[in-house]
């Protein structure tokens, strides 16, 4: 069964394209993987979206360089 309503597709996807996984923005923040996804349970404010888009473009930059 494929989950067509998940809170937070955009973030998500982001990820998955740029090749970024959720352990690595856990690992990034000093938190666990768990923590990221009870997060992205519920819509995240522009705040903390912004930061998952930024942890996602620090990440697929490193892994680049």
């Amino acid at each position: 069964m494929t989950r067509t309503n998940l809170k937070n597709m955009d973030v998500r996807m982001a990820a998955k394209t740029a090749g970024v996984y959720l352990w690595q923005i856990a690992d990034l923040w000093g938190v666990s993987e768990a923590y990221i996804t009870r997060a992205l349970r519920k819509e995240l404010d522009e705040t903390s979206r912004k930061r998952f888009f930024d942890a996602i473009n620090e990440i697929s930059s490193n892994e680049q360089a």
